[in-house]
């Protein structure tokens, strides 16, 4: 405690420096020192709050910007931009057999060089949300024997069409046949009117309708 020391009516020096120190602090003869250091601390903490809060204006700032670009992209969905565009593609080759299909062809040994393999193939891609699909080819073997019923030596086909749960849908035929006599334009006019057909329809009920002849596709590939 201060203690009051009174010479000839006027208030000592250790009285002034007690009422100095009452007035800076509120605790009551805090020494000088320890009051600076205390007061000195506050800037410090102000500090590292405003690091704190800008670190975290930043972190939401991030956060609104990612959902900003997550709604955008789906908008652009929603409007069209991440509509499917389904399109259907062709392929028709005439070309030699390789060794292992010349094995296991069932001709003498002299005619399998005149052997030939016609191949289709057909795709409809990015469909998978299409009520209805289809691609429709001919028996190729069937349009070789209608001109001669003696060609055709061996057939093979592929489909598969998962119409809802896969977005694309194939198709491919192949047949193996004896090509004595038949050059690249006999070939091509003996399936000029024969046509792969595809067909699709969309979930808002467009239908899309095209076919392709297959002879004037065909593509002959040279011998390896």
């Amino acid at each position: 405690m201060c203690q009051e020391e009174r010479m000839s009516g006027a208030i000592s020096l250790k009285e002034t420096c007690c009422y100095h120190s009452m007035f800076i602090s509120s605790n009551l003869c805090e020494p000088l020192s320890q009051f600076l250091i205390r007061e000195a601390g506050e800037p410090v903490k102000n500090t590292i709050g405003r690091r704190i809060f800008d670190r975290e204006v930043k972190r939401i700032r991030k956060t609104v910007i990612f959902l900003l670009g997550v709604a955008a992209v789906m908008v652009m969905f929603v409007f069209g931009l991440g509509k499917e565009n389904p399109k259907a593609t062709i392929k028709v080759t005439v070309g030699h057999l390789s060794k292992e299909e010349q094995d296991a062809a069932s001709v003498p040994e002299a005619n399998k060089k005149d052997l030939r393999k016609l191949e289709v193939s057909v795709r409809i891609d990015d469909s998978k949300s299409a009520t209805d699909r289809k691609i429709e080819l001919p028996y190729l073997s069937t349009v070789i024997k209608q001109f001669d019923q003696s060609r055709v030596i061996s057939t093979s086909s592929f489909e598969q069409n998962n119409v809802g749960s896969e977005p694309f849908a194939i198709s491919e035929q192949s047949v193996i046949f004896d090509a004595r006599g038949l050059d690249e334009e006999a070939i091509r006019r003996m399936f000029e009117t024969s046509y792969a057909v595809v067909s699709w329809t969309s979930k808002d009920n467009a239908k899309t309708y095209d076919r392709f002849s297959i002879g004037n596709l065909l593509h002959v590939q040279q011998e390896p």
